[in-house]
């Protein structure tokens, strides 16, 4: 047989061939220095230490090595196929003749399909005869036949008489059988010194493989090259100009896999930012996902499955999940962890997972994950494990999923992953298996939703009313809904479902006691919706007795105390058993309710630094418990506290948190705490402009039959004195006043609606009616909270001529001290300052009037601030007015620099201040300068406004 050939190579001995290829080798290394892969850094990504491989692959072709067959073995992407490229081209530059050829699982089951691809090229420049006919015909034959054989021998033989050849097969795991006997038969056959095979194997990711594979890959001769992932050396190397921890960095992340090394290089280019965390983005996931999808089809099943177990694979649970034999579990797993894409603890990064399963089409991720919940059941995983997978799944659950997710649920808010336990009970209502169970459900669902989106559960509220109403839901599911429907404004609706439970709690005491704790709770904060209404009232109203509170229950003691203190009772239990509560009851959906009624009891019962301090740890912890409706819940509690502790600026923040954290059908009737303290902190701060806005806010009318309604009324009234309406505000205040009787809770605890009426009074001129309810009201609570009668003293003193408010004001500012409302304490100094002014006592006006400033400065008083100032300097801007740090620095100056100062203020001149105080103009120069120093300005126009309290004239001679 006669070939064409084009090289005329004689045969080589060893001592040529080693010339050669030290000649080679140092012409590829230079070569390879020009050879970039486009990352932008570093040498090409896969040939990376890899010089000991090229050199035992070199020997193979050269004819110097001992064996004539090379086994390129690794994971994928660390470069095998690189490999075998560079060693072709490394011996076509010396004139070995190469066939190669690239397998592919596509074509394995063609027949031929890698032979022809190592002789079509023969073929196609003529170098190969033409086939005969029944040779042809013998190819369709899955078994070579001798012939055929003889053929690819012949032809081969005649190649290597011209010259050493090289067959290069790339992916061999994948060449389909026939081939693989005709390579096997021809290496076999073949003289080594002149002709070498050079094959890429990758793992078969748990198929097992073929006995001609087998046995070419264990021939006598054959040499296994290993790639292996880089070492971080070798990641610096590719990585350069990048700092040590980074390289550190991407090493942990790639395993050292070049392939994954150079698509993070690519997602991170130079020139970021060293201090933030490398990005893990589009390049490298895809990259990861290409290196399991060439792992074979086991390994890509492996890791499926790897990643819908997670954390709790196995191989036995991989095993039965995917369906693979253990053997070949075992191999596939190894097969990924060899390209680095499997670490020691799962995908080596969370996103890869992520990525993984969002390759999974929709109906094999469902049905995985469904076996995946059923083998993990077995093994006893967590309810809320199982119910992950279920949720994957989606549909055609087992009978058992539906309990399972309504446990789920229940742990999943303990744990306070909230949108979980949601999706949770959704699917479990869609998969229940009677009407009871499904009820059940939707009435957990509607208190989950409460938690996040109160206007969201009302929708579930509405359509559970009825059914409730109608006794279609178990007594306890009836109950837990009652206080929603109140919150939302759906008394009918309430009321007829509380009348409904009642009559049908024939069962069981604890039953009963549920709804008694109910009722309490409604009456404490209901009051105008069940008075009157015996089957929610009855001995309810007697709750404030020690009887009650001594029946066991939290949620009893924590009643109590709100009651008593509502109802004017005085017992010095009220605040030791409320912060018995707090200590001893954790937040929950189901125990908000308490917690806040101890809280209230505490900031009704003028306990305000210990109220403050619960409230900031109980909304801390909502916070981190990213429940926002408990936390807006809280928010406006707090600002309430910081009103009454006269603390404008913190109670304004906080009103407004608190609205911004819930929508107003959100809030439903409760938005009456928020908004009352956000306009009496606007009236407060003389922002009439926000505290308009906040009034014209549409409220819930049923808001008026609530406790919260009283804040709000009471607001609203001093909006309207504020705005010179004081008809309107006797009108709020009376009626606030009207319903507080009917419910019994005329207590100044709550509001104090007769020294508002009061104030409306004097805005009208008629001492003599202000005067009757102060008296009043000092008469009913004698034992009320020393800041009540303190604001009422000095109200009574304006009810008074002159001669007669001083000692009255001095009562007021002895309790006011004692406790803590700093506003009304600023107010009382105001009162005293123009009371000294008019008895003609400028001394006294002016101290009280700085002591007022101050104290006003420090609540955010800056309307009652600008009042304080003396004529002419009342249109001071807002930062003209000085804080505490600013008055004491004023303080701190000498008697002649502050005489200097005083007069500098009131804009006399260096001459002028000289000649009123008989000294040299040099003099007032020295005293300024240490002036401006010591109050850090550069300028008289900067010096505090404080010193505009001074009369300027008592500093001249």
């Amino acid at each position: 047989m006669h070939i064409d050939s084009r090289t005329t190579n004689e045969r080589l001995d060893p001592k040529e061939w080693r010339l050669i290829r030290s000649t080679v080798t140092a012409g590829h290394q230079s070569r390879r220095r020009h050879r970039r892969v486009i990352t932008g850094e570093g040498e090409h990504a896969l040939l990376i230490e890899r010089d000991t491989q090229i050199e035992q692959l070199c020997q193979i072709f050269s004819g110097e090595a001992s064996h004539s067959l090379g086994v390129i073995t690794g994971g994928v992407g660390c470069g095998k196929t690189e490999l075998l490229e560079d060693i072709s081209r490394r011996a076509d530059s010396v004139g070995v003749r190469l066939l190669s050829a690239s397998c592919s699982l596509v074509e394995q089951s063609l027949p031929y399909a890698m032979i022809d691809q190592l002789f079509r090229g023969l073929a196609l420049a003529g170098e190969l005869p033409l086939m005969p006919a029944e040779i042809r015909a013998a190819r369709d034959s899955a078994e070579p036949t001798p012939q055929l054989l003889r053929f690819f021998h012949e032809a081969l033989t005649e190649l290597t008489s011209r010259g050493p050849l090289m067959i290069a097969v790339d992916d061999v795991q994948y060449a389909d059988e026939p081939s693989l006997r005709c390579l096997v038969h021809l290496y076999c056959r073949l003289p080594s010194a002149q002709a070498s095979i050079v094959v890429t194997h990758g793992a078969q990711g748990g198929t097992h493989a073929p006995t001609q594979l087998r046995e070419l890959l264990h021939q006598p001769r054959a040499a296994r090259v290993a790639v292996g992932p880089l070492t971080q050396e070798g990641i610096g190397r590719l990585a350069q100009r990048r700092p040590r921890d980074e390289v550190a960095d991407i090493a942990a992340l790639t395993g050292g896999n070049p392939l994954l090394v150079r698509a993070l290089l690519q997602d991170n280019p130079p020139g970021g930012d060293p201090s933030m965390p490398l990005i893990v983005g589009g390049t490298f996931l895809h990259t990861a996902l290409t290196c399991i999808h060439r792992s074979g089809p086991a390994g890509l099943r492996a890791a499926h499955g790897i990643a819908v177990l997670g954390d709790h694979t196995t191989v036995e649970l991989l095993s039965r999940l995917t369906g693979l034999e253990r053997s070949d579990t075992e191999r596939a797993i190894q097969t990924l962890s060899d390209s680095s894409v499997l670490g020691d603890h799962g995908f080596l990064h969370p996103d890869v997972r992520t990525t993984v399963l969002a390759d999974l089409l929709p109906g094999d991720a469902a049905e995985l994950h469904r076996r995946a919940a059923t083998l993990l059941r077995e093994e006893g995983a967590p309810a809320i494990t199982l119910a992950e997978h279920l949720l994957a799944a989606g549909s055609d659950l087992a009978p058992w999923a539906t309990q399972l997710l309504v446990d789920a649920s229940r742990q999943a808010l303990r744990l306070d992953r909230t949108t979980l336990a949601l999706r949770c009970l959704r699917l479990a209502e869609e998969c229940a298996v009677d009407e009871a169970q499904r009820l059940a459900i939707k009435t957990q669902l509607a208190t989950a939703v409460w938690r996040i989106r109160p206007e969201a559960a009302a929708q579930h509220l509405k359509a559970l009313a009825g059914l409730a109403r109608q006794g279609h839901l178990p007594p306890s599911c009836s109950l837990s809904l009652i206080p929603g429907m109140l919150w939302h404004g759906m008394v009918p609706e309430a009321l007829s479902a509380m009348q409904t439970t009642r009559e049908a709690l024939h069962a069981t005491p604890e039953e009963a006691a549920q709804a008694e704790t109910v009722a309490a709770w409604i009456h404490n904060t209901y009051p105008g919706v069940v008075h009157g209404d015996k089957t929610l009232g009855g001995h309810v109203l007697e709750q404030s007795s020690p009887a009650w509170r001594d029946r066991g229950s939290m949620a009893n003691r924590s009643f109590w105390a709100l009651a008593s203190v509502l109802r004017g009772k005085d017992h010095d239990e009220i605040a030791a058993t409320a912060e018995q509560v707090l200590q001893s009851v954790r937040l929950s959906d189901d125990t908000l309710e308490v917690l806040t009624a101890a809280l209230s009891a505490l900031l009704y019962d003028g306990r305000l630094e210990l109220a403050a301090k619960w409230c900031a740890r109980l909304g801390s912890e909502a916070a981190e418990r990213q429940a926002s409706t408990w936390r807006a819940l809280l928010n406006s509690l707090h600002a309430q506290i910081a009103l009454r502790r006269g603390d404008l600026p913190r109670a304004a923040h906080l009103a407004r948190a608190s609205l911004e954290q819930m929508s107003p059908d959100g809030w439903g009737v409760a938005i009456g705490v928020p908004l009352s303290t956000a306009i009496n902190a606007a009236i407060g701060r003389g922002d009439r402009d926000e505290a308009r806005e906040l009034v014209a806010r549409p409220v819930p009318e049923q808001l008026f039959d609530t406790r919260f309604g009283m804040h709000y009324l009471s607001a609203r009234a001093r909006h309207h004195l504020a705005e010179g309406h004081p008809h309107a505000a006797l009108t709020d205040f009376l009626s606030c006043g009207e319903r507080m009787s009917t419910w019994g809770m005329d207590s100044a605890a709550l509001t104090a609606w007769r020294l508002g009426a009061a104030e409306a009074w004097l805005h009208m001129n008629n001492r003599e009616r202000a005067g009757q309810l102060v008296e009043e009201h000092l008469s009913a609570f004698r034992a009320c909270r020393s800041g009540a009668r303190g604001t009422a003293f000095r109200i009574l003193a304006a009810t008074k001529p002159p001669s007669q408010q001083l000692d009255l004001l001095g009562r007021a500012l002895e309790l006011l001290h004692a406790d803590g409302n700093r506003l009304e304490l600023a107010y009382v100094l105001a009162d005293l300052c123009r009371l000294h002014r008019a008895l003609g006592d400028p001394a006294k006006a002016r101290s009280f009037a700085r002591r007022a400033w101050r104290v006003s400065k420090d609540c955010g008083a800056i309307e009652l601030c600008r009042s304080l100032l003396p004529p002419g300097q009342q249109r001071a801007s807002l930062t003209s007015v000085p804080g505490r740090a600013e008055t004491e620095t004023i303080e701190s100056l000498t008697e002649a620099e502050y005489r200097v100062a005083v007069l500098a203020a009131h804009a006399h001149t260096n001459r002028e201040i000289a000649s009123k105080l008989f000294i040299t103009v040099s003099t007032v120069e020295q005293h300024l300068t240490r002036v401006y120093r010591k109050l850090g300005v550069r300028h008289r126009q900067d010096l505090p406004s404080g010193l505009l309290f001074e009369a300027a004239d008592r500093h001249s001679a």
